[in-house]
């Protein structure tokens, strides 16, 4: 008897015993592709997935898989894709056996490929072929489980890309050639020792496609950083983006340590200093609370590009000899970054009376 007709029969007698079985399409995947770097001309991304919050079905052990992504061909020369070995993160039902099932599916991840989807259209196609357990502790300990939690399946490197144009990432789930799919194996059911695949039902959802965050990094120039006596000391502080991302539009705040010895008053009209171009009008200073200078801006600074603020200071030694620094730090999360450790820079300076 046909399964889906034979489980359609099953649900008619008894609706509650449905929710112990599976059924094809059953069990679910919300799939992210998500861009973690763009170096150059190559893009890095994972592969992600979970359990559909509104599934009925509970987990599932994850068999083969195909996973299909079209891309923008006209924006890549002579591309290639290659896995990243390290990161699948995938847990055994048997939580002793989650490094040797992650190093399995490490192995399986190396049939990352460019061909044509059948159409006439180049695809890349992330082969996954699954393992076939014959006995229970054999799932138990090798095969992946899929729940509500997220998952990541691989990272994946795709080389050729111009740099500048859109990479067009999209999974591939509409009909016509290969299509992005994944079979599941049924907890328990073997039959026999010939592992029945189910069809699982994919959702790509409203963000298959995730953008790195943006990176936020600063430079300070400090001229002159050696001088004697009361002296005029230009300081120039350039925010940039690092990943090609827009920041967020939400407050870029940059602080720089009080000292007693460092004054200057606040030009929002200053447009080049310490042979650096700045643009203090797109910037406001909100004083010195005793511990720091605050600077923020709302701009958008594009990926890639930069904005900077600069200062005509005086810098006192008060009588004093020494060394010491002038440093700038982007307050972590300033126009929606998430990385944190290239935040400040900090320029020595050497003073005499």
């Amino acid at each position: 008897m046909n399964r889906i007709f034979l489980l359609s029969a099953i649900f008619l007698i008894s609706p509650l015993f449905l929710f112990s079985q599976w059924v094809d399409n059953c069990p679910s995947t919300k799939l992210k592709l998500e861009i973690v770097e763009e170096t150059g001309s190559e893009i890095t991304f994972e592969i992600k997935l979970m359990q559909l919050g509104t599934s009925t079905c509970g987990s599932y052990g994850l068999g083969n898989a195909d996973f299909v992504i079209n891309f923008d061909n006209a924006a890549f020369t002579a591309p290639t894709i290659t896995a990243v070995p390290g990161f699948c993160d995938f847990e055994a039902k048997d939580a002793t056996a989650n490094a040797t099932i992650r190093t399995i599916y490490e192995s399986l991840n190396t049939t990352a490929t460019i061909i044509d989807d059948g159409t006439g259209t180049d695809v890349m196609v992330i082969n996954l072929n699954g393992v076939a357990p014959s006995t229970q502790p054999a799932f138990d300990g090798g095969v992946a489980v899929i729940n509500q939690n997220e998952y990541v399946f691989g990272r994946f490197t795709i080389s050729g890309h111009d740099g500048t144009t859109p990479n067009g990432f999209v999974w591939k789930v509409a009909p016509g050639g290969l299509t992005t799919k994944i079979f599941g194996i049924e907890d328990g059911d073997y039959d026999n020792d010939n592992v029945e695949f189910l069809s699982v039902l994919v959702d790509v959802g409203d963000d298959c496609v995730v953008l790195p965050e943006p990176d936020l990094t600063v430079i300070l120039t400090v001229i002159p950083s050696t001088f004697s006596g009361v002296s005029n000391m230009g300081i120039a502080c350039t925010v940039s983006e690092l990943r090609n991302v827009d920041t967020d539009g939400s407050i870029i705040r940059v602080r720089i340590p009080s000292d007693p010895r460092l004054s200057f008053t606040w030009n929002p009209t200053l447009t080049s200093i310490a042979f650096n171009p700045v643009n203090n009008v797109d910037w406001d200073y909100l004083g010195d609370n005793g511990v720091v200078h605050t600077f923020t801006t709302t701009e958008v600074v594009d990926g890639g590009d930069v904005t900077a603020f600069g200062l005509q200071a005086i810098y006192d030694p008060q009588n004093t000899q020494g060394q010491t620094t002038v440093t700038a730090t982007v307050v972590p999360t300033s126009g929606g970054e998430t990385i944190f450790t290239n935040n400040n820079d900090a320029e020595g300076i050497t003073y005499f009376d």
